[in-house]
């Protein structure tokens, strides 16, 4: 279903568009088009919250193990209506 305020600009890119901000947060809305992907990134310490408007979202978790390489640790699934910490 799309949404009359989101568009993805490219079909090999996901979009970001800044919704509001203050000193304390920053709200932007992600569009992906069926089976893009952003590239594995850490939050670098700060919160993020999620509210699914469209569609379904799955969140991979990595940590390093001993030889620094990459492992997954977790997976979960967002579907439109639910939200949650991330």
């Amino acid at each position: 279903m799309a949404l009359p305020f989101s568009k993805l600009i490219a079909a090999f890119r996901y979009t970001r568009t800044l919704v509001g901000f203050d000193n304390h947060f920053v709200a932007l809305l992600l569009c992906w088009g069926k089976g893009q992907q952003s590239p594995i990134h850490d939050h670098a310490g700060a919160s993020c919250w999620v509210k699914m408007l469209a569609g379904d979202l799955e969140e991979v978790l990595y940590d390093r193990d001993n030889d620094g390489k990459l492992v997954k640790v977790k997976r979960t699934l967002f579907s439109a209506g639910t939200d949650d910490d991330v």
